[in-house]
């Protein structure tokens, strides 16, 4: 279900996130709203993602994943600046 889980591992660890929590916000969260990825054309056939949510633990992140099939990669997860909160808040009130 996950290719890449070693590469991501460790980029997710540079800055200073888990892989369990950046899986929490992505599929654990049910009030997170994906959306695609502005870069999305440069990676077919994948389909690339990124919400913004919480962990169980209460912390923001911004995770990055990508979809093919039934595969599921996580790319990455930081803690989000206020730029990107403001735009995912946009874009997901839009979605609604």
């Amino acid at each position: 279900m996950w290719d890449n889980k070693e590469w991501a591992a460790r980029h997710i660890r540079k800055h200073a996130v888990s892989i369990e929590e950046a899986w929490e916000v992505v599929f654990e969260d049910p009030t997170t709203v994906p959306l695609i990825a502005p870069e999305q054309l440069h990676f077919p056939p994948f389909r690339r993602y990124w919400t913004i949510g919480r962990t169980q633990g209460g912390r923001q992140l911004l995770v990055v994943w990508e979809k093919h099939r039934e595969i599921r990669n996580l790319i990455t997860a930081f803690e989000p600046s206020e730029e990107k909160i403001k735009i995912y808040e946009q874009k997901t009130k839009k979605n609604k």
